[in-house]
């Protein structure tokens, strides 16, 4: 299991942001550079995206694939939860490591005799697991209008994304009270309020939601969680995101669609906030357009003639701003099918990286997940001939095969 199932969780993630500092081989022609002289190049950077986080020489990754709570450290497998009878279901969602210390969470589905199984949201500090807490709902309504709430019968919590910050955890996530309507069902449920937020060290904070906002949880599953100089961000999949659990707006677009959900990179500074994506440039979504959005303000970035065009990360340094990227030739537009290669965008100018050609010229694989930025050092993070690589200030470097294949 440990090898297969390795390499094809690494195929399939979309967003990644990661770098290690194992030793490689430059595929540029020159000399390739010891493990310790990547180690000091780097300074052990973080990249950290759902469900992954790289720390230093460390990758540590998620199983999506199984029925239990289980990750891996490089190649060593740990399992935090067997699947049993006890539990109608489980989901392994978020990694994190600091220190010596790694975070898991994810949810728990109890079987139960209730009028329905009740979900709740864990994290595992070092294999010990620690309940979410979920605050107490709304008030009923005690007037017995008819139609109004008339009691919460389960309570339910979700847990996303995990990230430290300091000694702060902070896990991004929503809560679900199940109730019971005045004149309602007589032997089951009417319907559930769902509130997004954030626990920070198990304290959860209800993200405010504008009166017109219709909520599901595909918007925060596939949010974001940042802080900066200790205000706490979040980003949805719709778009919208808030500050300190404040709303503060949603970002403008080129088309109101509202089935379109994403994840958004984010980054944030003293006084401005950074998000990367992508928008469809026509209602038919067939081609996008990267973009990012400053303080709420979308900044459009160019493409490579009719080629489409997504971001998977953005970072700040000073005055410049690096988004990474990459770009989608169409090879056959009835179809949908279109090759994709590496590129990045410094203040609005394309820059395309290096990457490796099939014989027909079309790229082999090859795409960015994430940016790093490490002193006057950029690091992009991604795939090239179907192998886990960065690119360092233009160069190109592979990793070690993960599953130690020969």
């Amino acid at each position: 299991m440990k090898t297969k199932s390795l390499y094809l969780l690494i195929l399939i993630a979309s967003t990644m942001f990661f770098v290690t500092g194992c030793k490689d081989d430059e595929i540029n022609g020159n000399d390739g550079i010891s493990g310790d002289d990547v180690s000091k190049d780097t300074g052990h950077p973080v990249f950290t995206s759902k469900g992954w986080h790289i720390d230093g020489k460390d990758v540590y990754m998620v199983d999506y694939f199984s029925d239990g709570i289980q990750y891996y450290k490089n190649d060593q497998l740990t399992v935090l939860e067997t699947y049993t009878n006890n539990y109608a279901g489980n989901m392994v969602e978020d990694i994190y490591a600091s220190g010596n210390n790694v975070y898991v969470v994810g949810t728990l589905t109890q079987a139960n005799n209730q009028i329905m199984h009740q979900t709740l949201a864990y994290c595992w500090k070092n294999g010990v697991k620690s309940t979410l807490q979920i605050p107490p709902p709304p008030p009923p309504d005690n007037s017995g209008e008819y139609g109004s709430i008339e009691e919460y019968v389960i309570s339910e919590a979700y847990a996303y994304r995990v990230i430290v910050h300091g000694s702060d955890v902070y896990v991004l996530g929503a809560v679900k009270w199940w109730y019971k309507m005045h004149g309602g069902s007589l032997s089951g449920l009417d319907g559930a309020v769902i509130f997004p937020g954030y626990w920070k060290n198990g304290q959860f904070t209800v993200l405010q939601m504008p009166d017109d906002m219709a909520l599901i949880l595909l918007n925060i599953e596939k949010g974001n969680i940042v802080v900066s100089n200790g205000d706490v961000y979040v980003v949805d999949g719709k778009r919208n995101y808030w500050k300190n659990g404040q709303f503060v707006s949603a970002l403008s677009t080129i088309h109101n669609n509202e089935t379109f959900y994403a994840e958004y990179p984010m980054c944030a500074s003293v006084n401005d906030v950074y998000i990367a994506g992508s928008e469809y440039t026509d209602i038919s979504d067939t081609k996008q357009k990267a973009c990012y959005w400053k303080n709420g303000v979308r900044i459009d970035l160019p493409v490579e003639g009719t080629n489409s065009a997504t971001a998977s990360g953005i970072t700040v340094v000073g005055n410049d701003v690096y988004v990474s990227g990459n770009m989608k030739k169409m090879l056959n537009e009835e179809e949908n099918s279109y090759a994709t290669y590496p590129v990045y965008w410094k203040n609005g100018q394309l820059i395309t990286l290096p990457f490796e050609q099939f014989s027909s010229g079309l790229p082999s694989l090859s795409y960015t997940l994430g940016i790093y930025a490490s002193g006057n050092d950029m690091y992009f993070l991604g795939y090239d001939a179907y192998k886990l690589c960065y690119w360092k200030n233009g160069k190109k470097y592979y990793y070690p095969d993960l599953t130690n294949n020969p």
